[in-house]
């Protein structure tokens, strides 16, 4: 399935590496999927890092909801409890409170219809005879409902959340808390494995570009990005953000994820850089004059002589002259 965004909401900060950080009118809406429609299974679990922002008020901020609250996991503003919705009711509640402002972790477990809670790994709630799930078609969400419910929505960070389509043991729920910033890993040994690799892409001149990469390993990967096997300082992070793209950018750009003292991974991608998108027809040669004497054909390029400028031009940079011996020769002409 898909992963739609609904603003506004961003990426901040989280427990491990990044988290949804949510202002009370946004929420990320996930399109309807057999593999992850828990209204149609009693036998799920759900787990989360969540740190609400605020705990004031009456409403009830949902952490994760198949349809309008059918199978849902959220808190209880005001209490500061947790809590679990079945089909809109069947409202179980947690013995213990989370505080706002710090990073908790979260779980609600269904056993056919037994439902248990756990706040940072220990069992804080259960209730017997859950009924069942009425079968939904609208999608779930994270950070409110399916539905335009403003009481639902959530404000504050939802951190490395999860759906698993099985009954997780106490031990389990204890684990994922205790291991804290290193998130869930998987790998041989926990090897750095690539659950996204960076695809290539074409651009237009001037252009925008986002290379994406995500890698996972324990401990959590980090990561180093590349231009032409040259490092790129200060890109650290999952994406790698080009804006007004030339010529100059075009070529490999390559992600390295290492995770501890295990062999790190890379993934390459291409970018190419069009001034067109259809070449016209008929075109022979063209010399851009974007910072060198390149022919975007590939078949006329120059070497420039003698102190030729590239100052701003009509579309994007020109030949500067001084008329003092400056030139451009062709070279490797076919």
């Amino acid at each position: 399935s898909t992963m739609a965004r609904v603003a506004p909401f961003s990426d901040a900060p989280g427990m491990a590496g990044n988290a949804f950080q949510f202002n009370g009118t946004g929420k990320v809406r996930i399109p309807e999927a057999t593999s992850i429609d828990l209204s149609r299974t009693n036998r799920w679990t759900i787990t989360a890092w969540v740190k609400p922002a605020t705990l004031d008020g009456t409403a009830s901020p949902t952490i994760y909801s198949e349809g309008n609250r059918v199978a849902s996991l959220g808190l209880q503003k005001g209490t500061g409890k947790l809590e679990s919705w079945i089909n809109g009711a069947n409202l179980l509640a947690s013995t213990v409170t989370l505080p706002a402002n710090e990073w908790t972790h979260v779980a609600l477990v269904l056993d056919r219809t037994t439902r248990t809670l756990y706040v940072n790994g220990a069992a804080a709630g259960t209730a017997s005879g859950t009924p069942a799930t009425t079968p939904d078609s609208t999608g779930s969400a994270i950070g409110g409902t399916t539905t335009d419910d403003a009481s639902a929505a959530f404000v504050g960070g939802i951190d490395e959340l999860t759906l698993h389509r099985r009954v997780f043991s106490a031990e389990e729920i204890a684990a994922i808390h205790a291991a804290g910033s290193a998130g869930i890993c998987y790998g041989d040994d926990g090897a750095p494995a690539w659950v996204i690799e960076p695809q290539s892409q074409t651009a237009p001149l001037f252009g925008d570009v986002t290379f994406f990469g995500l890698a996972m390993g324990s401990p959590r990967p980090t990561y180093q990005w590349y231009f032409k096997d040259t490092l790129l300082t200060g890109q650290t992070n999952l994406t790698l953000e080009l804006t007004n793209v030339t010529t100059a950018n075009d070529g490999i750009y390559k992600l390295v994820a290492g995770s501890g003292a295990q062999p790190p991974i890379s993934a390459s991608a291409q970018l190419t850089v069009q001034h067109c998108v259809d070449t016209p027809a008929g075109l022979v040669a063209w010399w851009p004059a974007d910072g060198n004497g390149l022919d975007f054909t590939g078949n006329h390029s120059g070497a420039v002589w003698n102190g030729v400028t590239f100052p701003d031009g009509v579309a994007g940079q020109a030949f500067g002259f001084d008329g003092i011996g400056d030139a451009q020769q062709e070279c490797c002409g076919i």
